[in-house]
């Protein structure tokens, strides 16, 4: 099965040491690879990253980092944090 880890810089060292086959280094926060809660252009481009990296790698243990630099997203007016934007009051939170 083909693997590709998303990870946070921050691990850089120890995931270039564990010799994986494909690796996109993030300059998010850790606990968040992906990117910010609620930036889903930034998701979505890590993601896709992901991918290319998947089809595209030539040699086992490729590595590479994903530009730019963590940015949180600002809550709207009456959202909490940690609070997903469709979630509604009593029905789950994704409701």
């Amino acid at each position: 099965m083909a693997t590709v880890v998303v990870a946070v810089r921050a691990f850089e060292n120890r995931l270039r040491a564990m010799s994986l086959p494909r690796v996109v280094l993030t300059p998010h926060l850790m606990g968040r690879p992906l990117g910010a809660p609620g930036d889903s252009a930034r998701q979505r481009a890590t993601l896709l990253a992901a991918l290319r990296l998947l089809e595209r790698a030539t040699e086992p243990g490729t590595v590479i980092e994903m530009p730019g630099a963590y940015r949180p997203v600002r809550q709207r007016p009456g959202e909490t944090s940690g609070e997903h934007p469709h979630a509604r009051p009593g029905r789950g939170r994704f409701a």
